[in-house]
């Protein structure tokens, strides 16, 4: 998750009039960053459905109190929606179209 805080500073630091999408060469430091914070949402994403699995599978083996499991799984969810959003509204910001989101996944 730093990795893709970080990128979405450097994004912020990348506004250069004529850069990325539709606004210059294709390449440009805005849209490399935005590539970045795409990247870095993805390993966010692969990291989130290993720990819902974890979670689901302490659950269902009694390591772990349902009620516990379910508040960790909302919690949880609950950060990836946002992070999710939170990169939807700087491609879009950038001009970008944000990639749909699997939103069934969560």
């Amino acid at each position: 998750m730093q990795e893709l805080l970080s990128a979405l500073d450097a994004l912020g630091a990348a506004e250069a009039p004529g850069d990325g999408p539709g606004g210059g060469p294709a390449g440009g430091p805005v849209e490399q960053r935005l590539r970045r914070v795409a990247d870095a949402l993805a390993e966010v994403e692969h990291h989130y459905a290993q720990l819902k699995a974890a979670l689901l599978r302490r659950g269902a083996e009694g390591q772990l109190p349902i009620e516990a499991m379910q508040e960790r799984l909302d919690a949880l969810s609950a950060l990836r929606r946002g992070l999710q959003q939170a990169v939807k509204a700087v491609q879009w910001a950038h001009g970008a179209a944000a990639p749909a989101a699997d939103d069934a996944a969560g």
